[in-house]
């Protein structure tokens, strides 16, 4: 049983906080591989940066690491991305697979308010790293806390909310790294 990692999101930009996430759930629950999967029309997000440029900058944070992937099954489909349908179908495509869908702390305090959430369990386990959010079970999810894995390391609390905000072009260079946050003001800042 291959034991793969899936990072959704908006990565409206993407940002080092993003890869650390992906490289400290790697490390800590020994995956094989983790999948970045970038969403398309995210259903609770209105100001997105165009599909092209966050591919793009995501490209440029992930290029080295290892074993870890773009999937653009999200961004290929038609309509509003739901991860509850994303975890299913790649569940069907590899029933062989343990999944393990990795958020920041933040993302999962908002869980409860995402379409079919709690289908998602059946799907994968969930892995939470704080990101300067308390960690929170739901209540509907207490009987399955064996599938809920609350990393013990933090990774830095920036937010794509931050980056897009800001205006000090150095501190959304040292959040992006160099090429990623060179792109993003040449390209997404008017």
């Amino acid at each position: 049983m291959t034991r793969i990692g899936i990072l959704g999101g908006t990565f409206s930009p993407a940002h080092l906080g993003h890869l650390e996430l992906a490289l400290l759930a790697k490390k800590s629950l020994n995956l094989s591989a983790i999948y970045i999967m970038p969403c398309q029309f995210p259903p609770h997000k209105k100001d997105c940066l165009i599909t092209t440029h966050r591919l793009n900058i995501l490209r440029k944070i992930f290029i080295n690491a290892p074993s870890v992937y773009l999937d653009f099954s999200e961004i290929l489909r038609n309509g509003p991305s739901l991860t509850h349908l994303s975890l299913s179908n790649w569940q069907k495509k590899h029933p062989k697979d343990r999944l393990f869908f990795i958020q920041g702390s933040d993302s999962f305090a908002t869980i409860t308010e995402w379409e079919n959430w709690l289908e998602m369990i059946d799907h994968a386990e969930m892995v939470v790293i704080p990101r300067g959010t308390p960690v929170e079970v739901p209540m509907q999810w207490q009987h399955c806390k064996h599938r809920i894995h609350v990393l013990d390391e933090s990774v830095r609390a920036v937010s794509s909310t931050d980056i897009r905000t800001s205006k000090d072009k150095k501190w959304i260079i040292e959040q992006m790294g160099e090429p990623a946050g060179k792109y993003y003001l040449s390209k997404c800042i008017d």
